[in-house]
């Protein structure tokens, strides 16, 4: 009976012996839990920076949007810039603190922080376009210009100037 048996016996481990295994087990166990904090803080940091990409991204949408749906713009007296369209009113950008802001109708809605700077850069000639330019400082201390195109508004789309020109034609 006894031979049928492979077990091997293991010895008695002395107490100095077993409280080296805990620490030792203790040490791995802390180096893991504080690997599952530090990809934690990683994943975080990373979510908050998508998140910031994000709102940049859609207020670069919006601005653009409110620039590229008018044809003219002015400067009031508190160098806030008033965009209009067909000689209607659209709306308004002014940067108050760092904040970029935008009035449309009675909304008015926060679009950018940290910005440097709002301006205008007028063209001399007639057909080119005027500039809008927002300078952006990020949190890591870099700056970026955004500059959008204000689109000159056109007197006669090339539809009218073709139908114009085939009222005098005649097709048989």
């Amino acid at each position: 009976m006894n031979g049928n048996r492979n077990l091997r016996l293991i010895k008695a481990f002395t107490l100095t012996e077993l409280l080296v295994v805990m620490l030792i087990a203790g040490i791995i166990i802390s180096g893991i839990m504080e690997g599952f904090s530090l990809v934690h803080r990683i994943i975080l940091d990373r979510q908050a920076k998508i998140t910031e990409n994000m709102d940049v991204y859609d207020a670069y949408h919006h601005l653009e949007n409110v620039i590229t749906n008018s044809d003219s713009v002015a400067v009031d007296e508190n160098n806030n810039l008033n965009f209009y369209r067909e000689s209607d009113y659209q709306s308004s950008l002014y940067r108050e603190n760092s904040f970029l802001t935008v009035k449309l109708a009675n909304i008015t809605d926060t679009v950018l922080k940290n910005v440097s700077s709002l301006k205008l850069i007028k063209s001399e000639l007639p057909y080119i376009s005027d500039t809008v330019a927002i300078d952006i400082t990020y949190r890591d201390t870099s700056n970026t210009c955004w500059k959008f195109i204000i689109p000159v508004a056109v007197e006669k789309t090339f539809a009218h100037i073709m139908e114009e020109k085939e009222e005098n034609c005649i097709y048989e």
